[in-house]
C-alpha cells in the first residue's frame, strides 16, 4: 500500500523542467490514489441536546429544580468526549433526595434522540464507551461546581439503560444536588472493563466482553430500585 512518504518521493522526482512522460505521471497519480483511497479514515458522531432536559422527579406534579444540557463528540467505537451544562432553579420545594436524576430516552417517540444515537454510545459485542446498567459499573467524574465565585467539585456518574419500564435505550446521569450555582465542564469518555479490577463488584464476571449482552434486555427495575443503584439518600 502507498504510504505519504512513497508519494512524495515519487513527486520530488519529477523535476525535469516538465520534460516527464506519460508513464511516470500515471504512476505518481496511481501511487496518490493508492494512498488516498487505502488511508484509514476516521467516522465521527455528535450528539447534542437542543432542549434542556429536566430533572427526574417521582411525583410528576413536584416542580423541576435542575436542567441539563449536553453535547457528545465522538468517533464511532473509539471514544467520546462530552461538554455539559447543569444549572439549578431557586428552591421550590423540600424534595429529599440528595441527587438531581436524569433520565434521557434515545427513543425519537419519546426524546430527541435516537436509538442509532444509542447504539454509538453502547458499542458493539460489549465494546460501547459508556457501560450498561447491567454491568452495574459507571462511569464517574469528579466534576466542578461554580457557585459565588466559588468551585467545589462533586461526583457525576452515568450508565446506559437497554430497557426502563416503557422506555428503553435510556441515558442516566446522577449528580449530588446543589442549591444554587451550575456545572459547566468538560471530559473524554472511555469504558474499558477490567475482569480483575471488577471481579466480585456487581457480577461474578465481567459480561460485558460477553457479546450476547447487546442482545438481551436488562431488567425491568423499579425507579426506586434504579436511583438506589446509584446512591443513597433517597425516599
Amino acid at each position: 500500500m502507498a504510504t505519504r512518504n512513497s508519494v512524495l518521493t515519487k513527486i520530488t522526482a519529477i523535476n525535469d523542467k516538465g520534460n516527464n512522460s506519460a508513464a511516470e505521471v500515471r504512476d505518481v497519480l496511481t501511487e496518490l490514489l493508492d494512498y488516498t483511497e487505502n488511508k484509514t479514515v476516521l467516522e465521527t458522531f455528535h450528539i447534542f441536546s437542543s432542549n434542556a432536559i429536566e430533572n427526574f422527579t417521582q411525583i410528576s406534579t413536584m416542580p423541576k429544580e435542575a436542567k441539563l444540557f449536553f453535547s457528545i463528540k465522538g468517533i464511532k467505537g473509539e471514544t467520546a468526549n462530552m461538554t455539559m451544562l447543569i444549572k439549578v432553579a431557586p428552591k421550590t420545594t423540600d424534595d429529599k433526595n440528595s441527587e438531581y436524576v436524569f433520565f434521557i430516552p434515545f427513543d425519537q417517540d419519546q426524546g430527541m434522540f435516537t436509538e442509532e444515537n444509542f447504539n454509538l454510545l453502547a458499542g458493539k459485542d460489549g465494546n460501547g464507551i459508556i457501560p450498561l446498567l447491567e454491568n452495574k459499573m459507571l462511569l464517574t467524574f469528579q466534576v466542578p461546581i461554580f457557585n459565588g465565585g466559588q468551585i467545589n467539585h462533586v461526583q457525576l456518574q452515568m450508565v446506559l439503560a437497554l430497557k426502563f419500564e416503557d422506555r428503553k435505550n435510556l441515558l442516566v446521569m446522577i449528580v449530588p444536588k446543589f442549591n444554587t450555582g451550575l456545572i459547566s465542564t468538560s471530559f473524554s469518555m472511555h469504558s474499558h472493563k477490567f475482569d480483575e479490577a471488577i471481579e466480585g463488584i456487581g457480577n461474578e464476571k465481567n459480561n460485558n466482553v460477553d457479546g450476547k449482552i447487546r442482545k438481551t434486555a436488562a431488567k425491568q427495575d423499579s425507579v426506586l430500585d434504579i436511583i438506589k443503584l446509584f446512591g443513597k439518600g433517597h425516599s
